[in-house]
């Protein structure tokens, strides 16, 4: 489920691999601190699309630090850590 309508508040993910099915307008996940080389994969099955935020100072492709991307309905991403604060987002069609 996710909720929570800023990096602060979004819900945590702990797992690698997950799956939204409950998403109000707005709402988000954060992903984990983790180490370099980790990978998520976020699957949308939600009424609405998510906020993907990156943890604290994260930066995920070409946007700012601490700014989250939008994941549309029925929509994979895969997140990968290339260094201690940049992440890359590969999105499904």
């Amino acid at each position: 489920t996710a909720a929570g309508t800023t990096q602060g508040t979004a819900t945590a993910l702990t797992a690698s691999v997950s799956v939204v099915t409950t998403a109000s307008s707005g709402t988000g996940v954060i992903l984990a601190n983790s180490e370099t080389s980790d990978e998520y994969e976020i699957l949308n099955l939600g009424a609405n699309a998510v906020l993907v935020y990156p943890p604290t100072s994260g930066q995920v492709n070409a946007l700012s630090a601490n700014t989250g991307f939008s994941l549309a309905t029925n929509t994979a991403v895969k997140v990968k850590k290339f260094t201690a604060t940049r992440w890359m987002a590969f999105l499904s069609a």
